[in-house]
């Protein structure tokens, strides 16, 4: 995530977090951003950006969240991620830097997409275009249901049956609200993921 400050019309300094969409990551490209999904749809700088013109400054600079793996299995071969909200927004660079990149060495990919309605499957060509363009690395398979943002709710028995066992060299990372990655807790650990070998973002 990256956050954007600006100052509004009465000179009050604004900020807010945006998660960029990078369009590629050569040394031609690195930087380039193709759109910004905002993580509110109230916030002050959401409305002050249709308002820039050429020469206005925004100060831009990293977010809090990085992605701080710890766990015992070295080297990485297989991935299993669990998507829901904006979750799927780091997801997605994630997912091209691993699959277009020969120095990695992942062989396979797994992505549950798990959100509580269909609207918010946003990015769903880009999705579609990684499954084409890596059928035999990526796979990826999209849930509705809408216990997934309802603390009080259990999420259908079906969702487990869409995540692979643990094994040797496979990790999982979860990207989703924290009321969600709560809820896969339990979910991991009946699929025998040790807590050190999932990663939270």
């Amino acid at each position: 995530q990256v956050i954007l400050c600006s100052v509004d019309e009465s000179g009050n300094p604004t900020k807010e977090v945006f998660y960029p969409v990078l369009v590629k990551m050569d040394k031609h490209h690195f930087g380039v951003v193709s759109r910004i999904f905002k993580r509110s749809h109230d916030d002050k700088l959401s409305q002050l950006l249709p308002s820039l013109t050429y020469g206005d400054e925004v100060a831009v600079k990293y977010g809090e969240n990085v992605l701080n793996y710890k766990g015992s299995e070295n080297p990485i071969k297989h991935l299993t991620i669990v998507a829901s909200g904006v979750g799927i927004v780091p997801v997605l660079d994630i997912i091209k830097r691993i699959l277009g990149d020969s120095d990695y060495e992942i062989e396979g990919c797994e992505l549950l997409w798990i959100n509580d309605s269909e609207e918010d499957f946003i990015f769903n060509k880009e999705v579609e275009k990684l499954e084409h363009l890596y059928p035999d690395q990526f796979s990826c398979a999209r849930v509705l249901d809408h216990a997934v943002t309802d603390k009080d709710s259990i999420l259908d028995a079906r969702v487990e049956n869409a995540l692979p066992l643990s094994e040797p060299g496979r990790v999982a990372l979860v990207a989703a609200p924290h009321t969600v990655s709560q809820k896969f807790k339990p979910v991991l650990d009946a699929l025998v993921y040790p807590p050190q070998n999932v990663i939270s973002i």
